[in-house]
């Protein structure tokens, strides 16, 4: 599968965004209450995989916008978020393969990244989102759209003792 250029990509999630907008005060409701329910410890920095032009940024609270370093594997995508906030802290990273210590960030965060991988990367994205994540700290997903996410989940909670179930899913 060949991979979208640059502005074939930026048109893609510039669509995704305006599909957004109808709902984007309510997703940044869901966002508020979900880190609010579920704080990230304060000592470390937050990791968004898979950032895009930076849509999940624009609903995170100020206060944890600023510990947020946004990944990509895309540098036209991360050049747009950073003309939206020049301040955004952002590293060329792809999901499976993410430059940072293990244990080294508070909360792992995306918005629908596991739908725009492919699904034979789940495996390897989910094997590092579990190593960087420091213990007590969190993996945050969220889901607007359809999302193939069955199968990451579970082999995120299979995936060692940091990981944890969702205490808002069904047992």
């Amino acid at each position: 599968m060949r991979a979208p250029s640059g502005g074939e990509l930026l048109g893609s999630l510039d669509l995704l965004r305006r599909r957004r907008q109808p709902y984007a005060d309510l997703i940044a409701d869901i966002v508020v209450a979900t880190l609010e329910r579920f704080p990230p410890p304060l000592d470390l920095p937050l990791l968004e995989i898979g950032s895009g032009t930076g849509q999940l940024r624009e609903w995170l609270p100020g206060s944890l916008r600023e510990r947020t370093i946004h990944t990509d594997p895309s540098g036209p995508a991360l050049r747009a978020l950073r003309d939206r906030a020049p301040q955004a802290r952002t590293r060329i990273a792809a999901t499976e393969q993410l430059p940072f210590a293990d244990a080294s960030t508070a909360a792992v965060m995306g918005l629908c990244v596991f739908d725009a991988i492919p699904e034979a990367a789940h495996s390897r994205g989910v094997a590092e989102v579990g190593r960087v994540v420091a213990a007590g700290g969190h993996f945050v997903h969220f889901a607007d759209m359809d999302t193939l996410l069955a199968g990451p989940c579970a082999k995120f909670i299979g995936a060692g003792p940091s990981a944890r179930r969702d205490p808002l899913s069904p047992p």
